[in-house]
């Protein structure tokens, strides 16, 4: 019968009741107590009450008088007993009277004992099974040569941590595009290090690093794969073996039907090793393809973090614009009064920011401003413009040289790689006067939409070409 078929009809109201998490505490206290035990009995009621409220008061556990679990209309009452008296109900836990002590004991039943198993594994940090996968493969087939029956359970046992090897590489390949997906998507560089110092203390990145070493993977990838060739030749020397004990040169002319059965057996458990031995190998080969994978795909989201990490410490933040935000925030901002207060008190305003409101119309005025007639502002003559004309710092020789260097098919092209230091944004600029202002024969014919940044600036692509009026 399975285990399975034992469970009784209450079993999953455990994972109903909505003190899952203390219940499961309980069990495992007890199921640690009683692993503790010297005698061969369990646990007394007495005993397992004492571990319950022990538990109780050690975890701070406060529970509210409320109705029963579904299906009883009692009213709860957090009492040692009455979690026992549901563990027993539900069949987590059994009892037996005892005739000689004349009282009741209290243990776990099969069932019980793997669920108890899970939960343990459950509250035990994550153990890495780089190591240990990788390590079992090797051992395995090493314990399979040795052995002179060959059980074909220790190369089931190599399969079977062969694909939690492969399954740990899928995992970790899931885990690192995650990774590198949050890294990306972080518009500040106080985010990228919080990113990374998580993913510092992530068992995943623990697992990666462990596993990409020298030491965990490419020790034992020739070594297994001796081995396999190992395992072949030692099946096939059996095999020829065998097959030459039926023959004439034996001496044995008739054998019996149990030796020829035998005979056969153990040829044909030699094939079927050798099928094992091959399935592990694919599954090697697999698990190497995605350790390379995994390795290019690592470099590749690395490549694009370092890139955006370089974009947001030369750049800032990215489509972030702090003054809209602001204007947001004095547009329908809980606390718009008190930003416009400390904005004004920051700027130095000569007059507190006021709202106009239902009593603003009948306060009186209490001071009036004296008149003070406007100053006349003087009008700038076209003596004055003379002052605002950048003064050329090249010379005309220096400027064509500029120009020829970036003209293509006669026009003179502004790319985004036209400027590659500052000289080549100041000559840009007078460029640019000339063209607008049309001398030199030059004229912009185009201009482009999206702006580039270089050196710290923004300039947009442009077009000009010669009028013609110089030939």
């Amino acid at each position: 019968m399975a285990l399975k078929d034992q469970l009784p009809e209450g079993f999953y109201k455990l994972f109903a009741s909505k003190y899952r998490e203390y219940y499961i505490r309980f069990l495992l206290a007890l199921f640690h107590e009683t692993a503790g035990l010297y005698s061969a009995l369990s646990l007394t009621e007495g005993q397992v009450r004492a571990v319950i409220e022990e538990q109780m008061e050690g975890e701070g556990m406060v529970f509210l008088e409320e109705p029963e679990e579904e299906g009883e209309n009692l009213t709860f009452i957090p009492t040692p007993a009455r979690f026992l008296g549901n563990l027993l109900s539900w069949g987590w836990m059994v009892r037996e009277f005892d005739e000689r002590t004349n009282e009741y004991f209290y243990g776990f039943p099969g069932y019980s004992l793997i669920w108890l198993e899970l939960f343990e594994k459950l509250e035990e940090p994550e153990e890495d099974v780089s190591h240990e996968s990788m390590r079992s493969v090797y051992s395995c087939l090493s314990t399979y040569l040795r052995d002179g029956d060959q059980d074909l359970e220790i190369l089931k046992d190599g399969l079977k941590a062969a694909r939690r090897l492969l399954q740990l590489l899928s995992n970790m390949q899931s885990g690192l595009a995650a990774y590198y997906d949050r890294l990306s998507a972080q518009k500040e560089v106080k985010g990228i290090q919080k990113v990374l110092v998580e993913e510092m203390n992530d068992r995943d990145s623990r697992k990666y690093a462990i596993l990409t070493s020298a030491d965990s993977f490419y020790r034992y990838k020739e070594a297994v794969k001796e081995r396999i060739q190992e395992i072949f030749e030692e099946h096939e020397k059996r095999r020829e073996k065998l097959e030459g004990e039926n023959g004439p040169e034996t001496g044995l002319r008739e054998e019996n039907e149990e030796t020829l059965r035998l005979r056969e057996r153990r040829i044909a458990r030699t094939r079927e090793g050798d099928g094992l031995a091959g399935r592990i190998l694919k599954e090697f080969e697999r698990i190497e393809v995605k350790y390379n994978q995994l390795i290019e795909q690592k470099g590749v989201f690395a490549a694009r973090a370092n890139a955006r990490i370089q974009y947001l410490m030369r750049e800032g933040r990215d489509g972030e614009d702090d003054l809209l935000r602001l204007l947001a925030l004095l547009r329908s901002g809980e606390h718009r009064q008190e930003i416009l207060a400390d904005l004004g008190a920051a700027m130095n305003l000569t007059a507190p920011e006021r709202l106009m409101t239902e009593d603003s119309f009948y306060s009186p005025r209490e001071e009036r401003r004296e008149f003070a007639p406007s100053p006349k502002q003087e009008e700038s003559g076209p003596e004055n413009l003379e002052d605002f004309v950048v003064k050329p710092e090249y010379s005309q020789k220096e400027i064509e040289e500029f120009i020829r260097q970036n003209t293509r098919d006669g026009r003179f092209q502004v790319t985004e790689h036209t400027v590659n230091q500052v000289e080549d944004l100041e000559k840009l600029l007078l460029v640019w006067r000339d063209g607008a202002l049309g001398e030199d024969s030059m004229e912009i014919t185009g201009l482009g939409e999206t702006p580039i940044r270089r050196l710290g600036y923004k300039y947009t692509t442009f077009t000009m070409e010669r009028n013609g009026q110089d030939d």
